[in-house]
């Protein structure tokens, strides 16, 4: 009878164990603001009195095959890096919300940037100066950050960066971009506007010394997206949560605008359609070569 109790026992505290490892939500960030992901995984442990697991991974191809072997539940993506990661895994990652308002997704800009005593003044200037320039971008897969300037510097006859610039280099995040064209590391680079402002409200830069030479249209902000891991009940209930979250806590609303230009534009989330993306699809999808520079860089870098 007693060893019928222990086996009893046992078989509970394994049940206990593998039903609290199943409550665990895995949620997935690039490296972009670390901390802040960290307290928002705190807000949803908090809310839906949930395990939580903050996981980094810095490649998109790491990310998106974590989604696919269900090591991810939730992850933060770029405009861009969700492009790939849904073309690949269809219907199991949907977008659950993006920053926007009144049923609008909310939109950002790209630019190149440049010193005032860089030389290069003008956007004839980046094509007549290219072999006396340094270009650095954000990371591969960004948007904004390398996908868009690249497209648009191929419609102005700069086919290859890399054949084209004294230098092509990707510093891991906006912000680095910006400190490396303000300490005169490039002589060029690209970002998400919105960085700018920041870095300029803040202090960090200043616009007698930092200059725009070109801006793109609108992007659509990238998601945090979803996998189908997640039932729909606790799905409804982390929609909910994330739609709620400026007035429900404030402050931590107030760090998240601090940090993403988008969220303080938009003045907080709305339900994340795939649709959003269509525009960027139809855009990077007419440049022929694209594709090719794409696949090296996320074989070697991302």
């Amino acid at each position: 009878m007693k060893k019928k109790n222990s086996v009893f026992v046992l078989v509970t505290i394994l049940m206990l164990a593998l039903s609290s490892k199943a409550q665990v939500i895995k949620i997935a960030h690039n490296g972009n603001s670390p901390e802040l992901t960290q307290e928002i995984g705190n807000y949803i442990k908090l809310k839906l009195n949930r395990q939580v697991s903050i996981v980094e991974y810095s490649k998109i191809t790491d990310m998106t095959n974590a989604l696919k072997t269900n090591k991810v539940d939730l992850a933060f993506m770029g405009a861009f890096g969700y492009i790939l990661a849904k073309n690949a895994l269809s219907t199991k990652i949907e977008p659950l919300v993006v920053f926007g308002k009144n049923n609008t997704p909310g939109s950002y800009t790209s630019s190149i940037i440049t010193h005032r005593t860089s030389g290069v003044g003008s956007v004839t200037d980046i094509k007549t100066q290219t072999s006396k320039s340094k270009f650095v971008l954000a990371t591969p897969t960004s948007a904004s950050g390398h996908i868009i300037p690249r497209l648009f510097l191929q419609t102005i006859g700069i086919e290859s960066m890399e054949n084209s610039f004294q230098s092509v280099t990707f510093s891991g995040g906006h912000e680095e971009v910006i400190t490396k064209v303000n300490t005169h590391q490039a002589e060029l680079g690209a970002i998400a506007t919105g960085y700018l402002a920041t870095a300029i409200k803040n202090g960090q830069v200043s616009t007698k010394d930092i200059a725009v030479l070109w801006t793109s249209g609108p992007i659509v902000e990238g998601p945090i997206v979803i996998n189908n891991t997640i039932s729909d009940a606790d799905q409804n209930k982390i929609l909910i949560l994330f739609l709620q979250l400026p007035t429900d806590n404030p402050t931590l609303w107030k760090k998240i605008e601090t940090t993403y230009p988008g969220a303080r534009q938009s003045g907080g989330y709305i339900k994340g359609k795939d649709e959003y993306y269509d525009a960027t699809r139809k855009l990077i999808s007419h440049i022929e070569n694209l594709k090719v520079i794409l696949q090296f860089y996320l074989k070697t870098n991302y």
